[in-house]
């Protein structure tokens, strides 16, 4: 999204809504695909850091400079990726339930299993966060 609008999908409703017309239209032409050739053709979602790191090497590899302003971590360490599938950036400034809410906004066009990671521990020991649970739960 960030190529295409120039922010990433956390960062402006237009980038969250645009990518929602994306996967929408994946999943349209997914169903067309499977009607013309007779499969079964379904939009996902999966865990793949791997390729989420191969993608961001291979970028920067054959389109640099360009690939530097959108790939995601440290080039000088090597430790670098792209957001994968319909995720946020794991660095979003976002609260969990906007997270939640803005991800799962994605989901009613994938098949399969579909999750948000919330990665609770580290907003919390930054501050960002206070878990509050009710009473008698713990």
């Amino acid at each position: 999204m960030q190529i295409h609008q120039g922010k990433e999908l956390h960062q402006s409703p237009g980038a969250l809504e645009f990518g929602l017309k994306v996967v929408d239209f994946i999943k349209r032409e997914a169903g067309r695909l499977s009607k013309e050739l007779k499969i079964k053709i379904v939009p996902g979602q999966s865990l793949a850091e791997t390729t989420a790191y191969r993608f961001a090497r291979l970028d920067l590899r054959f389109f640099s400079p360009a690939a530097g302003r959108y790939v995601k971590g440290d080039i000088a360490e090597g430790a670098i990726y792209y957001t994968n599938s319909t995720h946020l950036n794991v660095s979003a400034d976002v609260t969990p339930l906007q997270k939640v809410v803005q991800e799962g906004a994605f989901h009613k066009y994938l098949e399969g299993e579909v999750f948000t990671h919330l990665q609770l521990e580290t907003r919390i020991r930054e501050g960002k966060t206070k878990l509050v649970y009710p009473q008698g739960v713990l």
